[in-house]
């Protein structure tokens, strides 16, 4: 029976060492993937802190050239040179940091070629002012190559940073699990130990042997706090009801040089130091934790060096050795504050820009109705009194100079209605679409008689617009169709409506004579026109108009044609506006 026991007893070590060796294996296997993890993870963040230098480079490249266009001073330039410097070393930075991710080097790579093209087009702003100072420099900044590209490298900057968090949260998951792994393989290990001990000793010595495993989980957990509080950005430390620092974390101990992790500091009281939170303030926050609450709050702090801080700061109760303390924890959130400043500014300033802009259309065009008047008024006056006298050139001079002031009248006018879409817009209420179709239709039922054409139309669906906007929006289209038509063909327009979420497409499909798609974007630009004036009336405006007004409403139209076939006008509009910020524009 003895020999028998011997030989179970045998196995037994034998498998307790196989188990040891295999545990250690899989825990050196567990540090390392936890390393590598913990590697990943930093990684993502460091991408994460370089897309955000990244667009404050680009907004300093945006804000220097256009604050140079509007003010023409040289301060701009020293912005714009430093977002062009910081724009090359961010994209250099970024394209090292994710050459091991495809998609993300791709975004990248897409990001350098549009910075280049937005360099370019700050470039011909620099020229623009230079040869026709702030006005031309202003005709750069509102092209539409510039608009899509500030429109595009944002998206393509978002969809960068939208994967790399997606990447950083699956990273941090994978941590975590790896960390638990780690945590289970070493305190496996550590069982085993303490079992192949506890079977030789388990009879003279079983008391110690559980003393030894308490003490070694003790340590072992001091070590894991004690290595996760140190290496925290965080700060960390404890105070006591008259506020002396009892313990303190790496991070805050170098705030006081001298100081070291783990000291009890008994002569300091942290009402001394650098917090300027009035100490009234103070003392009740520390008295409410004492009580067992929790104080959440932001402090300005003036540092040794003059400049002034934020930190978020959180004091919780802690229990220790039967004294009650107060746990705090301080993390520093300047720069997350100062790039929320920066954004705000150069919102701030965009949104004046483009104030000024609608201003300045708005009061050029007023300004210019009153010398247009008289020289209609003379030029009447003048074919009154000696148009019969006039010779036959004189005549025609007086026939080309009111001619002429009537165009440059509805170019006004015109003007006048681009710049209103926006300064002079209503209120958003529930428009009932179909209803204002019939209500157009039946203001333009002449023209639909003359021009022999035809109007077919959908269901329509009732969302949240501007009314006036819409019925505009409506009768421009409508007229556009029925301008641009065939020779001996009669018109036709069909309207549609297709819902997708909270958007609606309205879609305008006629067989007018249609147009090349290199053009697309060209008959939305004011002023613009495919043909001349003898072939097509108008001054270029209409389409333009719409596009504005689909913008206002949070949505967008584009067009699509072919010479001789016709052409179809897709409008994209909200359902609601709840999500729609240009509502505040009005």
């Amino acid at each position: 029976m003895t020999r028998i026991a011997n030989y179970l007893k045998r196995y037994w070590i034998a498998g307790i060492c196989l188990l040891m060796v295999l545990n250690a294996m899989l825990a050196i296997y567990s540090v390392r993937a936890l390393k590598e993890n913990f590697d990943w993870v930093s990684h993502s963040q460091e991408v994460m802190r370089g897309a955000g230098e990244l667009r404050v480079a680009i907004l300093r490249v945006a804000a220097g050239s256009r604050g140079y266009a509007l003010s023409g001073e040289s301060r701009h330039t020293v912005v714009y040179k430093k977002g062009v410097e910081d724009l090359a070393a961010q994209l250099a930075r970024l394209g090292r940091l994710t050459s091991d991710n495809p998609a993300q080097f791709a975004r990248i790579e897409a990001l350098e070629r549009l910075s280049h093209g937005q360099l370019a087009q700050a470039g011909k702003v620099f020229d623009s002012f230079g040869k026709g100072g702030p006005a031309g420099a202003a005709r750069v900044l509102k092209d539409r190559a510039t608009v899509d590209l500030g429109t595009d490298i944002g998206r393509i900057l978002g969809d960068l940073e939208a994967a790399e968090l997606g990447l950083l949260r699956q990273r941090e998951a994978d941590s975590a699990r790896q960390l638990r792994r780690t945590g289970l393989s070493w305190e496996l290990s550590l069982g085993c130990s303490l079992g192949l001990l506890a079977f030789f000793f388990w009879l003279q010595r079983r008391s110690l042997a559980a003393q030894r495993e308490a003490n070694q989980r003790l340590i072992d957990s001091e070590e894991r706090f004690r290595a996760f509080v140190d290496n925290s950005p965080m700060l960390a430390y404890t105070k006591d009801a008259e506020g002396r620092l009892r313990w303190m974390n790496r991070a805050f101990s170098k705030m006081e040089p001298g100081l070291k992790a783990g000291d009890r500091i008994e002569s300091m009281k942290t009402l001394d130091m650098n917090d300027p939170t009035p100490r009234d303030r103070m003392i009740d926050n520390d008295l409410a934790v004492l009580k067992g609450e929790h104080r959440e709050y932001v402090t300005q702090v003036k540092g040794k060096d003059g400049r002034t801080r934020h930190w978020w700061t959180l004091k919780f109760p802690v229990r220790y050795k039967g004294e009650d303390l107060v746990g705090v924890k301080a993390l520093d959130m300047t720069e997350k504050y100062e790039v929320e400043r920066k954004l705000e500014s150069y919102t701030r300033e965009l949104e004046r820009s483009n104030r000024e802009l609608q201003d300045f259309a708005s009061v050029a065009a007023h300004d210019l109705q009153e010398p247009l008047r008289k020289i209609r008024a003379f030029g009447d006056l003048l074919q009154a009194d000696l148009g019969p006298s006039l010779s036959g050139e004189g005549a025609d001079f007086l026939k080309r100079m009111q001619a002429s002031a009537g165009r440059m009248q509805a170019l006004i006018e015109d003007l006048l209605t681009f710049s209103r879409v926006s300064s002079k817009g209503g209120s958003f209420v529930a428009v009932n679409l179909k209803t204002t179709l019939d209500e157009v239709s039946a203001d333009l039922e002449l023209v639909l008689a003359q021009n022999g054409g035809g109007l077919e139309c959908g269901p329509l669906p009732t969302i949240e617009a501007d009314p006036t906007q819409m019925r505009q929006l409506f009768q421009n289209l409508i007229l556009n169709a029925f301008k641009f038509r065939r020779k001996d063909v009669p018109p036709r327009l069909k309207i549609s409506a297709h819902k997708n979420g909270n958007l609606v497409e309205l879609a305008f499909e006629d067989n007018g004579i249609g147009f090349d798609m290199r053009h697309a974007e060209k008959i939305f630009t004011i002023f613009q026109r495919l043909h001349g004036r003898g072939e097509y009336e108008g001054n270029g405006v209409g389409l333009a108009v719409c596009r504005k007004i689909a913008e206002r409403h949070g949505g967008s139209i584009r067009a699509e044609g072919e010479p001789g076939k016709g052409a179809a006008f897709r409008v994209s509009l909200p359902l609601t506006q709840e999500f729609n910020v240009s509502r505040s524009a009005v």
